[in-house]
């Protein structure tokens, strides 16, 4: 293995640079990830409440009349 001949100082900056990049891009997955989590979870809630209230209407439609 070779050894670096080059600016250690540049090399260290792109290197916490690379990192910073890498950290950002696994933070906005993250972040992407939980929201779209949220919206499925969302979705099934109002499936599951306009089922719930659909039941209730038939019920009181079968009660009353």
């Amino acid at each position: 293995m070779g050894t670096y001949t080059g600016d250690v100082e540049r090399l260290q900056t792109k290197t916490n640079d690379l990192k910073a990049m890498a950290n950002m891009k696994i933070e906005r997955n993250k972040q992407t990830t939980k929201f779209v989590q949220e919206l499925f979870f969302n979705a099934v809630m109002g499936v599951s409440l306009v089922a719930l209230i659909f039941g209730f209407v038939i019920l009181i439609k079968v009660l009353v009349g």
